[in-house]
């Protein structure tokens, strides 16, 4: 009487290797996502698209293009909106900021275009006021920044 020994066939060894692939993709991929959020500030947006920071409660970092709309908010001490326009290639950031706590804090927003130029940021303060801005500059996207200070 013979008895054949078998190993794992190839087909079985192809499969298993091709799930460890899809793991360690999904794993990197999840990775990848997850350092892109801490970069960000883990900011979220709410269903009213306001931007709200949960972890570092002082700044909110946005980046845009022409069209879009920005309303942050730093919880309750904050707010602002601006909206990004283009023309000529230009872009153009057209807003305000309001300080919104007497906290003994002010609430700033700036902006830094593509050449790296930044007007003097807007500056809201005490609270209750609300200043109003519009800056332009080459290009058709622009970082904008609410902040306190």
């Amino acid at each position: 009487m013979t008895h054949k020994i078998t190993t794992a066939a190839p087909r079985t060894r192809r499969i298993a290797l091709a799930a460890l692939v899809a793991a360690l993709v999904a794993s990197a991929l999840f990775m990848t996502i997850s350092d892109a959020t801490a970069s960000l500030g883990r900011e979220s947006a709410n269903s009213s698209g306001v931007i709200q920071n949960s972890d570092s409660p002082s700044t909110i970092p946005t980046r845009g293009g022409c069209g879009q709309t920005f309303n942050p908010d730093i919880r309750g001490r904050a707010e602002a909106h601006w909206t990004l326009s283009c023309s000529g290639g230009k872009i153009t950031m057209t807003g305000w900021v309001k300080d919104t706590k007497s906290d003994g804090k002010c609430a700033y927003v700036k902006a830094v275009f593509s050449d790296g130029s930044s007007p003097t940021p807007a500056k809201a303060c005490p609270s209750g006021d609300k200043t109003s801005f519009s800056w332009s500059g080459p290009g058709s996207l622009a970082d904008g920044y609410l902040y306190l200070g």
